[in-house]
């Protein structure tokens, strides 16, 4: 026998994909965030968490131009020249 939801399962895993933590897909369905819980665990889906979101991964380390073969002119010039 099937377990059924009080939620929109196809809105949830919409909502899943899009990288929601469990909060807001609760949010998102009107539902509980230990009922997203344990829906996502039966269906062995991971935990998305804040830190693993995409909009996380696209931040780089600045490179500054001596460090990419141009001129740092933070040590080209002396502090009397930089005035």
């Amino acid at each position: 026998m099937a377990s059924e939801t009080s939620f929109d399962e196809s809105e949830a895993l919409i909502l899943y994909h899009q990288h929601k933590t469990d909060t807001e897909i609760a949010k998102g369905v009107g539902s509980l965030t230990t009922t997203i819980k344990n829906w996502r665990k039966r269906r062995g889906l991971p935990n998305i968490s804040p830190n693993a979101r995409p909009t996380c991964v696209g931040k780089k380390k600045v490179q500054y131009p001596g460090e990419t073969g141009g001129v740092d002119y933070r040590k080209a010039l002396t502090k009397e020249q930089a005035r």
